[in-house]
Formats: structure tokens, sequence, C-alpha cells
């Protein structure tokens, strides 16, 4: 939404798995008067094209889960039993089908995985352009 808010010009989407998160996002676009498409999907599964994927996936294992204090919904927290880069491991596979040549993929990560979320970025075709202390951008190599 701060995307589309800071440039109208753009053509927006927004999409998640939890349908609590899609009605959150589509009353929050009308109170900012803003023009996006907001739908319920698995990542990116049958989508068209883009020119810039921004994505915020869930990261905690099991253990992270008894671990940390939550502070929302377990399904926006919650990647896999053992695995806290699965999500992020199909979405550099969709992300390659379906970035623009000179597309970029825009991803927040927590600070213990950022090591091997790098790796698995490079293994998976993409380098990194530019970076935070918790989001990355990447081209496809």
């Amino acid at each position: 939404l701060c995307l589309k808010y800071l440039r109208p010009d753009l053509e927006v989407s927004a999409c998640d798995i939890d349908h609590n998160a899609v009605e959150v996002t589509e009353r929050n676009k009308y109170s900012l008067g803003l023009d996006i498409e907001v739908f319920k999907n698995n990542l990116l599964h049958g989508l068209g094209g883009y020119d810039m994927i921004m994505a915020n996936l869930p990261t905690y294992t099991a253990k992270d889960m008894l671990e940390y204090e939550l502070h929302g919904p377990k399904l926006a927290y919650y990647a896999g039993r053992e695995n806290g880069l699965i999500l992020y491991k199909r979405l550099f596979v969709q992300s390659e089908e379906l970035l623009s040549q000179d597309g970029i993929l825009v991803c927040e990560c927590q600070a213990k995985l950022q090591t091997p979320f790098l790796k698995l970025a490079d293994k998976s075709g993409f380098k990194l352009v530019t970076r935070t202390d918790f989001a990355f951008g990447f081209r496809l190599k």
C-alpha cells in the first residue's frame, strides 16, 4: 500500500494466503483511496509478469514459534517445521518465471537467516543489488 501511495502511477497488486490479511488490506486500500488489486493467493501461483515483486514471507520454524512472542496471527510467522526459508525457496522459483528481464525482487528476512537466505538467492539465480538491515533487492543473474 505504501508503494502505491508514494507512486500512484504504478500498477500494484497485493496478495496473501490468509483471508483475514486480505480483508485488512482491502479496508486499508479503501481508507487510503488507493486503486490496487487485492486477492487471496498462495505466493505467486498462477499470476502474470511483474517488474517488481516485494515479499515479507514467514520464516519461523516450529522451534521459533515456541521461542518467540508473536504479535499477530501464527500464519504470518510460521514457514515450516524445520526450514524457515522453504517459502522463499518457492518464491525464488516462481519469481524467476514472473519477473520481467530488468525486474527486481525485494525481500525481507530476519537477521538469523540472512546468510543462508543470501546463499539460497544466489543458488536460485539471483544476484544481490541492494540491501538494508533486513531488506534485500535482487535481480536475475
